[in-house]
């Protein structure tokens, strides 16, 4: 020990300390390899339990109905799995797809869904083959059992994914694939975080060895200050390095007691939401598929029967009330029986709350139920809020007419206090619906408060607790969102980091205490000699230190400009070390003034009054730099000459925002787009010339007004509520409204609104951009106008024609009515055009069109497909009689010439006709129908013709 505290002992020692250091590094280096694989394995069983609690949402009927080829397409199952694939994603920030597949038996993997957009460069359509899969994936098909693989490259990037079989539990076979993907960059990101802790600590600690030797080395050197200076080195040495490591430790105790809290708390997360998911799958099959399967079996439905059905379906905790709303001829046959046990049903909800229009339109029309938008329950119909299911009912004597909807409402609070069992205390959980903008608060722990944000869930070991598991019901996309109770942290309690961190603190002060013990004996002197230079340092220092703790710069110059001294303010002013511009002019040599010819002038008036205040003056950085400053100067004597005391106040900003302001000032008056600032109460306050020209109205007209003034349309309630709803959360407004000048014609804008606000937050004032944009409406129309209509004739097009149709066959399936396509083609056209020219049969198609569209009637739709081709849409009868005796007129058309370029021409129309429902069910089947009869007819005309 004597000889290691001796000087000669010590200046052996800085190789000890090196490879100290080394050996700290590379245990370091390896701890944090072992971290990193822990991580990674973490991640990986994260991922396939995310995973996991996606798959188990997926209706396996759905999948079922999925062929994997483009068929899909005109599926609603395909395009619900796609909605609710991109609505959960919003649960997985971290995630950037979610894939369905499947495997065919020559075995290739095909796609069913993904979740990118339709038409996006990422989408992969139904059926298109997986190319680039790789085999790691194959066991998910071939076993039955989930991977995890990656990190991987494909056309889409680099992922990691795992695949997670979507089994049917009957028989065990495999339907399809569920893959989740995450972006191998952020994964690697995360893995290479949890070696952070490890390597920094080591690399601290050989930074603490490393500064130890270097100064116990330079303390051993004789005869050098050092030597009294880091007399405390040991004692700092053995500090610095305890609380490295008890930092370090606590942390690492802290973490791993983190990750058994997150794994308990995953157990019981899943637990629990997984009995949310098994309550809404029993209201769906046991409440809402019960109704709908008991109303299709009853041919003859009986109110009685039905109303004993609906009591025992509302004995359900979870069910408010059950409703079926008929469709058609049983309507009101129905309703009007219900009218006595209105007294009874008085609480009835459906089809009145928020979106019940909507859901029940695609459920129609996709045959699958759906929800209406969550509400508050009204009172006396339970508590908390609701959602309403409409599953469609048709009929079934094979027409797949509609024949009502079985409604189901839900208690959402009721169906999370279920799930919880009374555990409340453990867990807190909150619904979300997930979709199109931000999460919405559904039902719950947190009310919809903003103290509860929903963010999701990564797959991080640094995440919080929080476990996210998605739910798709009924067309929506819900979240069921745990977060730790109070109970489980007291089970859980986090205390591991604290204890780790006060022992080693404790250990860490008792050996620093030790051995700051065992190396005491150091010289006295140097103290008093520190003190003694303190004093001297103390009094050279007294004036210097009177400016230097001012806030503002200041300066002593001498008469003709020499700077004699500044304090660090006026060095940071200036751009200048002090050390550098001491005794410089600060005309000749520093050139800081903008306008030097005045400062002779500010000398003289500075002596002669004894001091000048508060003038504007402009200076000039070394680097180029103008600033600005208000000077006050004095005359003082310093080191014995008589010189210049300046104080100066920055006011750089200050013009900068004037001339900021100045700018803002010109672009309000000088703008081409209407400007209008009102008061935060809505009054207006001012606007610029383009209002003024815009709106026909002066300044003085408007001024104190409301913007309201200007509109040209009718502001619903729901719409009002929507635009402030959009200025309290996002600050601003944009849309497209009618206003109307002061002479009464009206215009289009497009508006924006824009919230103003203090520096505390608070809503000073709107501003609203008004733009004309009554141009681009017209040309819109103009464009919409060509894509849709042929430009020789006038006449809709093949895209306009087939929109057309299907609304007449869908207008004729509910009237049950007949619809016609009657397609005509020009016999002689090309004769016309060989023998007096293709202008000439221009003309000859117009006055074919004028003619045709004279014949129809308003409902029908004359129709050019191109060249000679003619499409006449025809709906509104009741009889093939009906439709006879109308082509009767169509056949009359051709028996007169034409007036084409001042001839008179003779043509001839072999018609073709196809009647809805007979022919076809589709626009295309009955085009396809009537151009085949159109031919047949050609063919016999030209046989005729021959013989």
């Amino acid at each position: 020990m004597k000889r290691f505290c001796s000087a000669g002992g010590f200046v052996r020692l800085p190789v000890l300390w090196i490879l100290l250091a080394a050996a700290v590094l590379a245990g370091g280096a390896v701890i944090g390899r072992w971290r990193m694989k822990e991580a990674d394995r973490f991640m990986r069983e994260e991922l396939l339990r995310q995973t996991r609690l996606l798959s188990e949402t997926i209706q396996l009927d759905q999948v079922r109905a999925l062929s994997g080829t483009e068929d899909d397409l005109r599926l609603p199952e395909y395009w619900r799995f796609k909605e609710q694939f991109r609505a959960a994603l919003q649960a997985f920030p971290g995630s950037k797809f979610i894939t369905l597949v499947g495997h065919r038996p020559d075995g290739t993997i095909f796609f069913y869904a993904d979740s990118e957009l339709p038409g996006s460069e990422d989408e992969s359509p139904p059926g298109d083959v997986y190319e680039e899969m790789d085999p790691g994936f194959l066991p998910a098909f071939e076993e039955n059992r989930p991977v995890t693989v990656g990190p991987i490259s494909d056309r889409w990037g680099t992922w990691v994914s795992t695949w997670y079989p979507v089994s049917d539990h009957a028989t065990g076979e495999t339907v399809a694939v569920l893959a989740l993907d995450i972006d191998g960059g952020n994964w690697r990101g995360d893995v290479l975080r949890a070696s952070l802790l490890p390597n920094g600590t080591a690399l601290l600690l050989a930074v603490v060895l490393l500064f130890g030797g270097f100064l116990l080395q330079r303390r051993s050197r004789p005869g050098e200050e050092g030597r009294r200076r880091f007399r405390h080195g040991e004692a700092f040495l053995a500090l610095s390095a305890g609380l490295v490591l008890s930092v370090s430790f606590a942390l690492l105790a802290r973490e791993k007691e983190f990750m058994g809290s997150r794994h308990s708390f995953s157990v019981l997360a899943d637990a629990r939401s997984g009995e949310l998911h098994m309550l809404f799958d029993k209201t769906r099959n046991m409440a809402l598929e019960s109704l709908g399967r008991f109303i299709e079996a009853e041919r003859n439905l009986s109110v009685e029967h039905l109303e004993r059905f609906i009591d025992h379906l509302e004995a359900l905790p979870e069910v408010i009330s059950v409703a079926w709303i008929p469709d058609g001829p049983e309507a009101g046959a129905l309703l009007s029986a219900e009218a006595s046990l209105a007294p009874r049903r008085g609480n009835r909800l459906q089809g009145k709350e928020p979106g019940a229009a909507e859901a029940m339109r695609r459920a129609a029309e996709t045959a699958l139920p759906s929800a209406s938008d969550i509400f508050d329950l009204p009172e006396g119909a339970g508590r908390g809020r609701g959602l309403t299911i409409y599953r469609p009912v048709f009929f079934r004597d094979g027409s797949s007419r509609l024949r009502g909807f079985a409604a189901v409402t839900l208690g959402l609070d009721i169906l999370l206090t279920r799930a919880q069992r009374g555990g409340e205390a453990e867990a807190s959980m909150a619904l979300w619906q997930l979709g199109e903008g931000q999460p919405r608060f559904a039902a719950g722990a947190g009310g919809g408060s903003d103290s509860w944000e929903f963010s999701g869930v990564t797959v991080s070991s640094g995440d919080s607790l929080c476990s996210v598991r998605p739910i798709f019901a009924f067309g929506r996309t819900f979240a069921a969102e745990m977060r730790p109770g109070k109970a489980f942290y007291l089970h859980h309690p986090v205390r591991a980091g604290w204890m780790a961190l006060v022992t080693g603190l404790f250990i860490t002060l008792s050996v620093t205490v030790l051995v700051g013990a065992a190396f005491r004996g150091r010289e006295t002197l140097e103290m008093a000699v520190e003190r003694r230079t303190a004093e001297l340092r103390e009094s050279e220092a007294r004036f210097r230190s009177l400016v230097e703790d001012v806030p503002f710069p200041v300066a002593v110059i001498s008469p003709e400009g020499r700077i004699l001294f500044t304090n660090s303010r006026g060095e940071e002013f200036f751009g200048l070390e002090a050390a550098h511009a001491m005794g410089k002019n600060l005309l000749s040599d520093l050139h800081l003034l903008v306008n030097p010819g005045a400062f002779h002038g500010f000398v003289d008036q500075v002596f002669a009054s004894g001091s000048l205040h508060a003038r504007e003056v402009s200076f000039r950085k070394p680097d180029g730099e103008t600033r600005w400053a208000l000077v006050s100067a004095s005359h003082i004597s310093f080191d014995g000459e008589t010189s210049i005391i300046i104080a100066l106040q920055d006011i750089t900003g200050r013009k900068a925002m004037i001339d900021r302001l100045q700018l803002a000032d010109q672009f309000f008056r000088t703008t081409t787009e209407g400007i209008v600032v009102t008061d935060a109460e809505g009054f207006i306050e001012d606007g610029n010339p383009a209002l003024e020209e815009l709106t026909g109205y002066t300044l003085e007209e408007i001024r104190g007004g409301r913007p309201g003034m200007f509109s040209a349309q009718r502001v619903h309630s729901e719409t009002s509520e929507r635009f402030w709803d959009s200025l309290r959360r996002n600050g601003v407004w944009q849309g497209e409204v009618w206003n109307r000048r002061k002479d009464g014609e009206a215009y289009p804008v497009w508006l924006t609104v824009t919230a103003v606000k203090d520096s505390e937050g608070k809503v000073t004032h709107y501003a609203g951009v008004m733009t004309n944009i009554g141009d681009i409406k017209m040309e819109q129309q103009r464009l919409s106008h060509m894509a849709y209509h042929d430009s020789l004739t006038g006449l809709p097009n093949r895209y306009l024609l087939l929109d057309r149709l299907e609304m007449v066959i869908a207008r004729a399936r509910r009237e049950r009515s007949l619809a016609a396509a009657v397609f005509i083609d020009l016999d002689e056209f090309k004769e016309v055009n060989d023998t007096y020219g293709h202008e000439t049969g221009d003309l000859l198609l117009v006055s074919v069109a004028r003619r045709l569209t004279g014949l129809i009637r308003e409902q029908d739709t004359a129709a050019r497909l191109g060249g000679d081709e003619f499409v006449l849409v025809l709906d509104g009868f009741f009889s093939r009689e009906e439709v006879e005796a109308f082509l009767a007129r169509i056949y009359g058309a051709f028996s007169e010439p034409f007036p084409a370029g001042g001839r008179l021409l003779s043509v001839h129309g072999s018609i073709g006709t196809a009647l809805f429902p007979d022919d076809g069910s589709t626009a295309r089947e009955l085009i396809a129908r009537a151009d085949e009869e159109m031919y047949t007819v050609k063919w016999k005309n030209r046989e005729r013709h021959i013989s």
